[in-house]
């Protein structure tokens, strides 16, 4: 045992040595070290089984009230053992125990056996990253508190956190979470030393609630993992978030799905999503899920209310898509796809319904296909093909178009995000009375009534009729090569 230099004590310590025991008590001890740790008064003792030549064989302590970030100072003093010295500097533990009882069996850097219970408030912990970059590292926390029962088997906690930060390396690419309260019961499961078989080290978060600056969320977590394994284990979650701001929900989304990641940060511009259920089971080192058979489930499903969306991100090359707002869908990420669903918004003032579709594949081939139908103002429906890639792909053939009425839309379109330049469409206009005038040089079109179909290739008109110089007429025509109409 080496020396602890000491500038002043105070309190009550009995020693007691007998040839197979070691005991320590402390009534109201304090102290201040030579190099300036304060140690506070309190109760505290510790009883040693010794064996040959004094080395240990079990023990038990017990504490009124400890502070960790002192214990932590005082034990690099103390010959606790290499492995206890490093783990107690990579925590650089805080907070402050109470109520302290354990008892062990075996060495204390290895023991056979042992049973804790205690009360911790005012907990951290750091975090540590994996030495692989793709697995998830060792959590951390701030600002928790702790009552818990534990044994060499497993053991039990609830824990809760207030105003604190937990860290989860390798989950998110901001790793810390701010905390506004968090509240679970912790239940893990450890393997029976010097079994056969490996075993299996389990962690369960039962009744997990989250409340952040971002959301409000109930979970459920099973983790498992056979002891000594290299994968990042097995993972049951399912959750329920009731509000978040949808330009926030990327903040959350796994540092494994960076394709998808990136999408949100630049598609979601705005509005919220509301009752959004989480759903991960499977092996994590196959996570998506997205292999041929995978009996893995990855699906967040979601109700955008009010969304800003660029379907398309904005490009510095060529014509940008414009934006839908006040969407409202649900939006569903399961395996590595994305779907819209039942989709209502607006476009330049148009008014779209009906709006399905989504990107299967968000990592290879992005391609997204959307679908759907509106009804509004014709300048507004205008002003929506003139403002796209659509009205060079008519070769302008509506650039001086103007509209006076309601005109219908249907449209089917396929972009793929990587190259939009090969982006399919196909689609029709519909009129049903409305006055239009084609070119600012040729004479009105009133109560234009048929359909206007279009791709890529161009427009035609079918079954238009109109009123033209004072009496009926049917009109034929669509896109010249050149462009014009």
């Amino acid at each position: 045992m080496p020396e602890l230099d000491l500038d002043h004590i105070e309190g009550r310590l009995d020693l007691a040595r007998s040839r197979d025991r070691l005991s320590l008590r402390a009534s109201q001890l304090g102290f201040v070290s030579g190099d300036g740790v304060t140690w506070p008064r309190s109760d505290w003792g510790v009883a040693l089984q010794l064996g040959p030549g004094d080395t240990v064989l079990g023990g038990e302590v017990n504490a009124q009230r400890l502070d960790f970030a002192l214990m932590a100072q005082i034990a690099q003093r103390l010959p606790l053992g290499q492995r206890a010295h490093e783990l107690l500097t990579e925590l650089e533990p805080r907070g402050v125990l109470t109520a302290l009882s354990g008892q062990w069996q075996g060495a204390l850097d290895a023991p056979r056996s042992y049973r804790v219970q205690a009360q911790l408030d005012g907990l951290g912990l750091a975090a540590k990253p994996h030495e692989q970059p793709d697995h998830l590292g060792r959590p951390g926390v701030r600002g928790a508190s702790l009552a818990l029962e534990a044994t060499e088997r497993g053991g039990s906690a609830r824990l809760v956190v207030h105003e604190g930060e937990v860290e989860l390396p390798g989950l998110f690419e901001d790793p810390r979470l701010p905390i506004t309260r968090l509240s679970t019961q912790l239940l893990w499961r450890l393997p029976e030393a010097g079994a056969r078989a490996p075993g299996e080290v389990e962690l369960r978060l039962r009744d997990l609630q989250l409340q952040t600056p971002d959301l409000n969320g109930d979970f459920e977590v099973t983790w498992r993992r056979a002891a000594g394994a290299a994968t990042p284990g097995f993972l049951d979650l399912s959750g329920r978030v009731q509000r978040v701001e949808a330009t926030r929900v990327a903040r959350y989304i796994p540092v494994w799905l960076p394709a998808t990641r990136s999408y949100v940060t630049r598609a979601i511009l705005g509005g919220e999503a509301r009752n959004t259920t989480v759903r991960i089971k499977g092996e994590l080192a196959e996570f998506p899920f997205d292999a041929p058979r995978s009996p893995g489930i990855f699906r967040v499903a979601t109700q955008a209310r009010s969304v800003t969306l660029a379907y398309v991100p904005p490009s510095d090359v060529g014509t940008n898509w414009p934006a839908m707002d006040n969407v409202d869908a649900e939006l569903v990420f399961e395996r590595a796809g994305m779907a819209i669903k039942d989709g209502r918004a607006k476009v330049l003032g148009y008014e779209l319904a009906g709006v399905n579709g989504g990107i299967a594949d968000l990592h290879r081939a992005r391609l997204l296909q959307l679908d759907g139908s509106g009804r509004g103002a014709g300048g507004d429906l205008l002003r929506f093909v003139r403002g796209s890639p659509l009205d060079e792909w008519l070769g302008h053939a509506l650039s001086t178009t103007s509209a006076q009425g309601p005109v219908a839309l249907k449209l089917g379109i396929g972009i793929p995000l990587d190259d939009t330049t090969q982006t399919t469409l196909k689609g029709q206009l519909q009129f049903g009375g409305v006055d239009v005038k084609l070119r600012p040089e040729l004479p009105p079109l009133a109560g234009l009534r048929g359909r206007i179909d279009f791709d890529r290739r161009g427009l035609q008109l079918a079954g238009v009729t109109a009123r033209l110089l004072g009496g009926d007429a049917g009109i034929e025509g669509g896109s010249l090569r050149e462009g014009g109409l």
